[in-house]
């Protein structure tokens, strides 16, 4: 894997900090030039993580490795924050070329049937400052669930030729809901493969000017 889901926590974070102090003049610079746009997720540094818990007593991560989607984004209108991402379920990564292979197949998400998993926002409610709960919808093997992700902004900070902005998301869902039901209980019950998922997303994301 590109990195580990303990950096990670995409965004993620795909950890970031609170907006910049206003202070400095390249923070100044970077708040008069802030404005609503659009951002398309860099891949270079942005990880789309998870978490998984194996036997009930140790967590197993992984990624995925190919994404891409765009963000639009406003530091000063948070709630306006609109996401749309697509993920290749085949560039799946634990770090174990058997378990991925296995990831891949029918008994879990059935890659050839369903290569992609998408996540369109559906609405943005601010939370505090640079924080916000980002809702939408998750499909992933033709199931579509609503989800719904806090999130932590900051920036945009100026580049050469536009802006950079980051973002550490998280949320937790059942694969049970999206028809991902493989595995065995261990004695008293306890699934040797987890139902909750922990999402852990990070990520940055340029815009040009």
């Amino acid at each position: 894997m590109k990195t580990t889901l303990t950096a990670l926590a995409l965004v993620a974070a795909l950890g970031f900090v609170a907006a910049p102090d206003p202070a400095p003049a390249a923070s100044a610079t970077a708040q008069a030039t802030a404005d609503a746009a659009t951002y398309q997720i860099d891949p270079a540094h942005t990880n789309v993580g998870f978490r998984i818990r194996h036997m009930g007593i140790a967590f197993v991560e992984g990624e995925f490795d190919d994404f891409e989607g765009a963000i639009t984004f406003d530091p000063a209108d948070v709630g306006a924050t609109r996401a749309d991402v697509t993920v290749q379920m085949a560039s799946i990564d634990t770090d174990v070329e058997a378990r991925d292979n296995h990831l891949r197949s029918e008994d879990f998400f059935e890659v050839e049937a369903f290569p992609t998993m998408t996540f369109v926002s559906t609405s943005a409610q601010p939370t505090g400052q640079n924080t916000f709960r980002l809702a939408g919808d998750l499909t992933m093997k033709g199931v579509t669930k609503e989800v719904v992700f806090d999130v932590m902004a900051a920036g945009p900070i100026p580049i050469e030729n536009g802006q950079r902005a980051g973002f550490h998301a998280t949320t937790t869902i059942d694969r049970r809901d999206f028809g991902v039901t493989w595995g065995r209980e261990m004695p008293g019950g306890v699934p040797a493969v987890g139902n909750r998922v922990q999402i852990v997303l990070d990520v940055e994301a340029v815009t040009e000017s």
